[in-house]
C-alpha cells in the first residue's frame, strides 16, 4: 500500500511492475576491469564518450555504444601502460544483488609487552589488518529490457606499506632491547552510486588514480593484482567497463556457437 501523491505512486507503482512483471531468468551482465598507470587514455577516448553525473567524490562515467566501447578498449589494449586484467560474466536475477568478496588479514607488529619466559625481556604483539576487495552488483531492467538500473557497490582497503619504527625497550641493568614495531599506512576506497542507461549500451567507470582493489600481494580471479600492479607501486586508473548482455541462456549458448 502507497500513501502518497498521485506522482509517487505511478513511480513506486513502476519499480512493483518491473519486479512483478520483468524478466524471470536469469541476466548476464559483463564486467571488464583495465588498470593504467596513466589517465591520459583520455585524450583519444574523449570524443567517443558520453559523460554521465556522478555523485561519489572522485569517480567519473561515461556511456559508449558498444562500437565505440569496442574502440576505447582497443586503444587501451594498444598502450603500454594500460592492460585489461579481466573478464567476468555474472548471471544475475533482475533485481537480485550479486556480490564478491574477497578479504584477507595481514599482521603486523603492533607493540612488545614484557615476556613471561624471562628471556628475551619483550615479546612482540600483533595486530590484524583487513585488506581486499567487498563488491555488490544490483541491476534491475526495465519491463521492456530496454533500459537498466544498477547500484554499484563496492569497498576497497589496500595496507599501502608499513612504516618501521625502532624501538629500545628498557631491561635491567641499565641495558636497552632493540625491537622493531610497524605502524600501518592504510588506503581506502568506497563508492555507492546507482546509474540508469540503455541497456543497449556499455557504461565505463574511472575510479581515479586509487588503491588497487587486491592489497599487496594477493591474487584474486576477479582483479589480476600482478597486472594491475605494474609499475605504479599499488595505484593504478581502475576502469570498469559494464555491458547487459540479455538473458544468460541465450548469450552463453551464442558465445559457445
Amino acid at each position: 500500500s502507497v500513501y502518497h501523491t498521485s506522482e509517487m505512486q505511478r513511480l513506486v507503482g513502476g519499480v512493483v511492475e518491473r519486479f512483478v512483471d520483468g524478466e524471470k531468468d536469469p541476466q548476464l551482465l559483463s564486467l571488464k576491469v583495465i588498470r593504467g598507470s596513466s589517465p591520459s587514455w583520455r585524450n583519444a577516448a574523449y570524443p567517443l564518450m558520453q559523460h554521465v553525473n556522478v555523485e561519489s567524490p572522485g569517480v567519473q562515467a561515461w556511456l559508449l555504444s558498444k562500437e565505440n566501447a569496442a574502440l576505447v578498449m582497443n586503444q587501451l589494449k594498444q598502450r603500454p601502460d594500460a592492460e585489461q586484467t579481466q573478464e567476468m560474466n555474472l548471471a544475475i536475477h533482475n533485481g537480485q544483488t550479486e556480490r564478491e568478496v574477497n578479504v584477507r588479514g595481514r599482521n603486523y607488529v603492533r607493540s612488545y609487552r614484557p615476556s613471561q619466559s624471562g628471556w628475551p625481556p619483550y615479546e612482540p604483539e600483533t595486530g590484524e589488518l583487513h585488506e581486499g576487495y567487498r563488491l555488490a552488483i544490483s541491476p534491475l531492467l526495465s519491463t521492456d529490457s530496454r533500459v537498466i538500473d544498477c547500484v554499484i557497490e563496492a569497498d576497497i582497503d589496500q595496507v599501502d606499506k608499513l612504516n618501521p619504527v625502532d624501538l629500545l625497550l628498557p631491561v635491567q641493568g641499565g641495558q636497552a632491547y632493540r625491537g622493531r614495531i610497524e605502524v600501518p599506512q592504510l588506503v581506502s576506497w568506497r563508492l555507492k552510486e546507482r546509474f540508469r542507461w540503455p541497456s543497449d549500451m556499455v557504461l565505463l567507470l574511472s575510479c581515479g588514480v586509487v588503491a588497487h582493489p587486491e592489497g599487496q600481494g594477493m591474487s584474486i580471479p576477479l582483479l589480476n593484482l600482478d597486472a594491475l600492479t605494474g609499475n605504479t607501486s599499488g595505484r593504478a586508473d581502475a576502469l570498469l567497463f559494464v555491458q547487459f548482455r540479455g538473458r544468460a541462456s541465450e548469450a552463453l549458448a551464442s558465445g559457445q556457437r
